[in-house]
């Protein structure tokens, strides 16, 4: 099972991390979380492909780095953001 932030748009933890602690990751212990179950069937189950950022070198997925941009930028609006930041 994962638990998604109510509060953050695009924050969520699996159960091992939920359970491990109430301040996890610098998110704010005060924020509720929701469960969200796992597909039923296999061929629900997205896997995205991770991309490794070329200014920070952190892996990122589906086309955003969470570090740089905080996810807010397409691949394209990311490459112009990048050359902008440098």
């Amino acid at each position: 099972m994962r638990w998604k932030c109510t509060f953050c748009n695009n924050y969520d933890l699996c159960q091992n991390c939920k359970s491990k602690s109430s301040n996890i990751h610098d998110h704010p212990n005060n924020h509720a979380f929701q469960p969200i179950a796992y597909p039923e069937e296999e061929f629900d189950i997205f896997e995205p492909i991770p991309a490794i950022c070329d200014y920070c070198e952190i892996t990122c997925f589906l086309g955003r780095c969470l570090k740089c941009a905080n996810g807010e930028f397409s691949v394209e609006e990311y490459e112009i953001f990048q050359v902008l930041k440098r």
